[in-house]
């Protein structure tokens, strides 16, 4: 189903007014958005000289901001993996919605599309000096996998590690098929590999180049150390860098979770601020290399070595998504475990059998606790109907912005790209433009509309 607002202008876009008849002398001038009338069917502008006027799309030209790079011009990007050199493939990029999608999602358009030099293709989202700016350094392009005709460099049953991305990092698997042309993978476009992983998840290789996949190269204790005791060291941690010291050669550590006993290389210690000791498990350039006493923009700093950290720790939860627990809201109400880590603040989302989305703080039995069968409130509740239905005129709490005109756009929402089981109850087309989702059927959170729209000027 096609959303209502999929095709309409943002609040504050620039645009220009043309083709005006009671108003021709504002033709040529350029103005802001300020939102949508679904009353008047027209865009509520302020012009530049200050005039307020409802236009009809068809009179309104969107301008684009000018932007710093062109295609061709070659640009690092700040990825979550740390900045990544490419080259500027299209401006002012639109991502095509999949036919398949649940609800066509509003198209969002990206200043830049960047193809990275391992072969990512790169949205990037604002033309900002963080966000992206000029590569200096000399663009080593990929060499993009076209067919089975390319000549790759694993064979079936080969061991390889493969990254797969920032949270799980590299993972050692095997190649399982070669050359793989799927429909459901990568939109068809052909991938040399699908890897079995040793955990048993079935992964695939876009490109067949080192920053993808790799050879698995294991530690022998019969080859002399490159380096000494209290040498200055830098070692790989998920595509980045840290920097530390040798502290220890070819120890055993039988606490250690990843080592378990074996014998690895090299312990090294961190430097500050960073208190940490990191282990490496070969002596090879891909994992360890001599520090050159210069840091660059891959190298991580402590504060994102902690972010890290903290989103590692925040997978640990107890409960998996769908567990049926009870939550803690006065009395005890019984749901589902729907999402983790909502917000800063909400640990669990737990869809109640009312339809409710109860929001968990805290990860323990004060809160929220699991059920067993037997235990009251085990069986699923057959969910109460909505208050409201799909066209009603509502309006909604948007927090500092105050309640907010629209109407229901869709009840019992979900998303493709939530997990499964996560639903809202309403999902609402605002007056303004946009949409917004509703989490509880409550009225300090929805409730029917009760301000009349003031009518301004309209051409």
């Amino acid at each position: 189903m096609a959303s209502l607002a999929d095709d309409r202008i943002k609040p504050n876009t620039p645009i220009q007014v043309h083709s005006l008849t009671k108003q021709p002398a504002l033709n040529g001038m350029k103005g802001t958005v300020l939102k949508y009338s679904t009353k008047l069917s027209r865009y509520l502008v302020v012009m530049e000289n200050g005039t307020k006027v409802a236009v009809d799309k068809a009179s309104l030209t969107i301008l684009l901001p000018k932007l710093r790079f062109n295609v061709g011009d070659v640009v690092q990007c700040n990825c979550r993996d740390g900045w990544v050199a490419g080259e500027v493939v299209e401006l002012n990029f639109t991502p095509p919605v999949p036919e398949a999608s649940f609800q066509k999602a509003k198209p969002t358009t990206y200043p830049y599309r960047v193809l990275g030099v391992d072969g990512r293709g790169i949205n990037v989202p604002f033309d900002e000096d963080n966000t992206i700016k000029e590569f200096k350094g000399k663009l080593q392009k990929y060499k993009e996998y076209t067919g089975a005709s390319d000549v790759l460099r694993f064979a079936l049953g080969d061991k390889v590690v493969c990254w797969c991305g920032p949270t799980a990092g590299w993972k050692n698997g095997s190649i399982e098929q070669i050359h793989v042309s799927d429909p459901d993978v990568f939109d068809g476009k052909p991938v040399p590999y699908k890897i079995k992983l040793a955990d048993g998840m079935i992964t695939y290789a876009p490109f067949d180049t080192d920053s993808v996949v790799r050879e698995i190269k294991v530690y022998n204790p019969d080859v002399p150390l490159r380096f000494k005791m209290g040498q200055q060291v830098e070692c790989s941690y998920n595509k980045r860098w840290v920097i530390g010291t040798v502290s220890k050669l070819r120890f055993k550590d039988a606490n250690n979770k990843v080592f378990q006993g074996r014998e690895a290389p090299y312990a090294i210690d961190l430097l500050p601020p960073i208190t940490e000791t990191i282990y490496a498990p070969i002596d090879d350039d891909t994992v360890i290399r001599a520090y050159t006493g210069t840091k660059t923009s891959n190298h991580l700093t402590a504060q994102e070595l902690q972010q890290q950290r903290q989103q590692q720790q925040r997978q640990q939860l107890r409960f998996p998504i769908g567990t049926r627990v009870a939550c803690n809201c006065g009395d005890w109400v019984p749901g589902n475990v729907a999402a983790h880590h909502v917000n800063e603040k909400t640990l669990y989302g737990v869809m109640a059998d009312d339809g409710t989305m109860i929001s968990v703080p805290f990860d323990v039995n004060q809160y929220v606790r699991a059920l067993s069968p037997g235990d009251e409130g085990y069986e699923r509740v057959a969910g109460k109907s909505l208050r409201f239905g799909i066209g009603t005129k509502v309006e909604c709490n948007c927090g500092e912005k105050g309640w907010c005109p629209g109407e229901i756009e869709s009840v019992h929402f979900t998303d493709e790209s939530w997990p499964q089981g996560r639903m809202a109850p309403y999902r609402i087309l605002l007056a303004a433009g946009g949409f917004v989702i509703c989490p509880s059927d409550k009225d300090e959170v929805v409730r029917l509309l009760g301000k009349k729209e003031v009518m301004i000027e309209v051409d």
